[in-house]
């Protein structure tokens, strides 16, 4: 009898998650409902393209890109990957406003703009959109917390992330100087 009433159950949602729960709320607990995470070391994934969150939940569950999200993003399938990228994609991103210094706003902006051809830094707006609105695959960083982006580009730099297409983020972050990528990070956090 108990075997048949478990072949009759219903199917579970969503990876053993039989509560009907959209997956994205699952999310909530660390980068809040709308996607704009409160903590100063998570993401904020409001206004992220679907690409570029797609290709991340991969990667976590692919275990290219390892963090404590990796855990998590093992739980879910493609539909929920998919489900997770189009919701938080139209989230508005809230972005607080950040004082940027003068002189780290100078340093960063050239580098978006121009970048530094002696040192192989292609200009950050290339991929990341004049605005740093993101596009495709390559991540929206206006409005991103500072501390965030510093520890993901010095991740990149010591090569303990390596998700990026042809190791650009790599290159980059490996010839920045430490007080580019702070002034990188302070800048990009400062746009609207």
């Amino acid at each position: 009898m108990l075997v048949a009433a478990l072949l009759l159950a219903p199917p579970a949602i969503g990876d053993g998650d039989t509560t009907g729960q959209p997956v994205h709320e699952r999310c909530a607990t660390c980068h809040e409902l709308d996607g704009n995470a409160r903590g100063e070391r998570l993401p904020r994934l409001a206004g992220q393209t679907v690409d570029y969150l797609t290709k991340q939940l991969r990667d976590f569950r692919g275990g290219r890109r390892a963090s404590s999200m990796q855990a998590t993003a093992e739980l879910l399938d493609d539909a929920d990957i998919a489900e997770v990228a189009r919701h938080f994609s139209a989230q508005p991103p809230r972005t607080p406003a950040e004082t940027v210094p003068e002189a780290d706003r100078r340093r960063a902006e050239r580098l978006h703009r121009d970048g530094d051809r002696k040192r192989g830094i292609r200009a950050c707006g290339s991929c990341h959109g004049p605005l740093g609105e993101g596009n495709g695959a390559s991540p929206r960083l206006a409005g991103q917390h500072p501390g965030y982006l510093e520890t993901q580009l010095l991740r990149f730099r010591q090569g303990k992330r390596a998700n990026d297409d042809e190791g650009a983020m790599h290159t980059v972050a490996a010839a920045a100087t430490p007080l580019e990528i702070q002034a990188l990070a302070r800048y990009f956090a400062g746009l609207r």
